[in-house]
């Protein structure tokens, strides 16, 4: 060896026992496992968010309710403790897996901008908190009118009018007549009654901004008519009559969904009852209908798939009041003028109790409860002649007072602005040339409108 030379070193290693392969091995199954935390945690640890919301825009429907959609599971307590709207509304919360509906109990009030939002006190289905609140703003538009017009032929045209009469577009036009137009909660769609020959009419249903119409209910054995929304849009109740060899059978009520498809009768049976003019409890939960053989009122529960009756005798479809618990309508007592048609309020508890809240000695018809609940707006004829007025009472009770304009004339049909402000009506002629108009009313100045001509319907279109 020589002096002065060292020899040669060797590759160090960090791991003795360890071979170049199993090095990289471990590496990779590091990365793998950190790119699956990323994958599992990562989306955990971003804040919830909103994937979907409703509605939107400037010109919302003022029936609408309100839905989200979360990114990911939430605990929904804490969603509903932490849900503001403001200018707040009462309201209930319905859920379908992430997706939250906040349906409001009464209109959202006209042209007004609301804000949704859900506070830091949002927790995930893990209990961890939102870092922040989330939500967005929407603009409710002014309440329409929808009015079936008639026309020279013996048709009909089906209009959308506002409350001052200035603007008014036409939807329809029907060569052989609608009738019964019902309004769906949402103020973006209205169901009609279109006659199918002599012996049998089906239901229609329209888009309010389109125009488009499509079968809702249609079937060649039976007739469909006086259809009725539930509160929120996903059911219809009608009645139905099968046809026979020609002839109609007696009414019973079936429930139907907006898409066509059919749910059968609302109350089973052997098929002998009969059942008609249906409405629908505020909460959606009861359907109040009349009872063909006795006139009584009754009431049928989804929760307890029961029928009860209420003693009262009605003619008409009642009116409910808007926290459910007590139904106006038009029933026949005795006077010392002999029997008349009068209002009476019958509540709906379990122990249910009927009372007059009118005290006129003429027929009185049609009650219309107005949104706050205070107040019913009725048609009473002249007991002297065919006239016929729109009066208001409390529904408490007292003293009645008229609110349409005394004439030759019969007001009919009242119904309430989702505001509680106006009242429309059909006006027709009494006596002359027949004639019949749309007009609206403000309540607290009487001021009159006439709206559209030749209307023999209307309704709100929130």
């Amino acid at each position: 060896m020589m002096a002065g030379r060292r020899p040669p070193e060797l590759p160090q290693r960090d791991h003795p026992g360890m071979s170049y392969y199993a090095r990289i091995g471990l590496l990779s199954l590091a990365l793998a496992l950190a790119t699956a935390g990323l994958l599992v945690l990562g989306p955990r640890s971003a804040p919830v968010m909103l994937v979907a919301r409703a509605p939107n825009g400037d010109e919302v429907a003022v029936g609408s309710a309100i839905r989200v959609t979360f990114s990911r599971p939430v605990d929904r307590r804490s969603a509903e403790a932490s849900f503001r709207l403001d200018p707040p509304a009462p309201g209930r919360f319905f859920w379908e897996d992430r997706t939250l509906t906040f349906q409001p109990t009464r209109p959202l009030a006209p042209e007004t901008t609301y804000t949704v939002r859900f506070g830091a006190a949002l927790r995930d289905d893990e209990g961890r908190a939102s870092a922040a609140s989330i939500g967005w703003s929407f603009r409710t538009r002014g309440a329409r009118l929808l009015a079936v017009r008639a026309t020279s032929d013996g048709g009909s045209e089906l209009w959308l009018v506002s409350p001052t009469g200035d603007q008014a577009r036409k939807l329809l036009d029907a060569p052989e007549g609608i009738s019964d137009v019902a309004m769906a909660p949402d103020g973006t769609r209205a169901v009609y009654v279109a006659p199918r020959g002599l012996q049998r009419s089906a239901l229609v249903l329209i888009s309010l901004e389109s125009g488009e119409t499509r079968p809702l209910v249609d079937d060649g054995a039976a007739s469909a008519a006086t259809p009725a929304w539930a509160p929120l849009g996903d059911f219809i109740a009608f009645e139905r009559r099968a046809l026979s060899d020609g002839q109609l059978g007696v009414p019973r009520i079936w429930l139907a969904q907006p898409d066509g498809t059919l749910l059968g009768p609302l109350v089973t049976g052997d098929g002998s009852d009969i059942s008609y003019a249906p409405a629908w409890s505020p909460d959606g939960n009861s359907v109040a209908f009349l009872d063909g053989m006795s006139q009584a009122v009754k009431l049928y529960s989804f929760f307890t798939d029961t029928v009860r009756e209420l003693p009262a005798r009605s003619g008409e479809r009642p009116s409910w009041l808007p926290d459910g618990s007590a139904l106006v309508y038009s029933a026949a007592v005795s006077g010392a003028d002999g029997p008349s048609l009068r209002l009476q309020l019958t509540t709906t508890g379990e122990a249910p109790a009927t009372r007059q809240i009118t005290d006129g000695n003429a027929a009185e018809l049609g009650p219309a409860v107005s949104p706050g609940g205070e107040a019913v707006a009725f048609t009473r004829r002249s007991p002297d002649g065919p006239e016929a007025r729109i009066w208001l009472v409390d529904a408490a009770g007292g003293p009645a007072r008229a609110l349409s304009a005394d004439g030759p004339h019969q007001d009919t049909q009242p119904a309430w602005s989702p505001d509680g402000r106006s009242l429309a009506f059909v006006r027709s002629s009494a006596s002359g040339p027949p004639r019949s108009d749309a007009v609206v009313i403000d309540v607290a100045s009487g001021r009159e409108t006439v709206v559209l001509d030749n209307t023999v319907q209307v309704v709100w279109a929130p």
